[in-house]
């Protein structure tokens, strides 16, 4: 999987963090999810209307992975995997708090980077556990492509 390392800043500490391409995780989720994986362009899709069109019957819940662009070699990879629901979806690409204190959004205040629009969405399949199957999901992207919290 291509990835590059990147040094992340916080409470006056620098720490190098490896994250990974847009089309290597796609790529690997794919392996995994099949066709439950979906790439989404949120400047497109207002109102999320196209991620709820395409989730899978009574399911509520889903995971989704935002992105960040190197300005200077123009290369996508994962910042933030998180989890919200099809009603009403709380995905933000540019929320920023006064006292900010989440790493994804801490790291993005760097000029050197901008928030894609590209989001990855996995729909999981079964409306029994919808929640906790999407939360699993969660912490399962987060680990394996060195994610953020939401």
């Amino acid at each position: 999987m291509e990835s590059k390392v990147f040094d992340v800043e916080a409470a006056g500490l620098t720490l190098q963090f490896e994250f990974y391409t847009f089309n290597s995780i796609q790529d690997d989720l794919k392996k995994i999810f099949g066709d439950q994986v979906q790439q989404y362009d949120m400047s497109i899709y207002k109102k999320w209307s196209q991620i709820r069109q395409d989730k899978d019957g009574e399911t509520k819940f889903f995971t989704y992975i935002k992105f960040f662009i190197e300005k200077n070699t123009n290369k996508t990879y994962g910042l933030i995997g998180g989890k919200t629901n099809y009603n009403s979806p709380d995905i933000s690409l540019d929320d920023k708090k006064e006292n900010e204190c989440r790493f994804g959004r801490l790291f993005m205040k760097s000029d050197k980077y901008k928030m894609s629009n590209k989001i990855l969405v996995v729909h999981h399949k079964k409306a029994d556990e919808d929640s906790m199957q999407a939360f699993f999901i969660e912490r399962y992207v987060q680990r394996k492509y060195n994610l953020f919290d939401s």
